[in-house]
């Protein structure tokens, strides 16, 4: 039996509907990267690495909360070797509006960034320096990591 050719099964569908429905197809994947239930708009955090960029070795606090509830989900000393090195953390959050928070271990005040107000896929550095700890953002496209990432974490 002979195969039929392919036929032209777009009729009257113009190249800017088909754009348009592929548009909005990716937007709605993407929407976890976007907002969550209650519509707050928040980045994804995909990756987060620590660096210490002083000349002795550091022991850092890390502790990762929920935005909306304030639930810890992740808190951790990281001991950081002096001259410029750092730890990439594995993904230990859920996909959901966040509070990250860092400290040397022997400090008192955090120095916290939220991703909330913000969009798209964000990778998070918090540097120890001289001077203390600043956080440094960069975005890139959904997602950065295996979108796995968050699939086995406690939300």
């Amino acid at each position: 039996m002979a195969k039929k050719p392919l036929e032209n099964v777009t009729g009257d569908v113009n190249r800017r509907q088909i754009l348009g429905t592929v548009a909005a197809g990716s937007a709605g994947l993407l929407t976890g990267c976007l907002n969550d239930n209650d519509g707050t708009e928040y980045a994804t955090m995909q990756r987060l690495v620590l660096l210490n960029n002083t000349s002795s070795d550091v022991t850092v606090t890390l502790r990762i909360e929920r935005e909306d509830s304030e639930k810890v989900v992740h808190e951790k000393n990281y001991s950081l070797p002096g001259g410029f090195d750092g730890v990439a953390v594995e993904c230990v959050w859920p996909d959901s509006p966040l509070r990250v928070m860092t400290r040397k271990a022997d400090a008192k005040t955090w120095r916290t960034l939220t991703t909330v107000d913000r969009s798209g896929c964000m990778i998070v550095y918090s540097e120890t320096n001289d001077s203390g700890i600043r956080f440094y953002t960069s975005t890139d496209s959904c997602p950065v990591r295996s979108a796995d990432c968050h699939t086995n974490v406690e939300s």
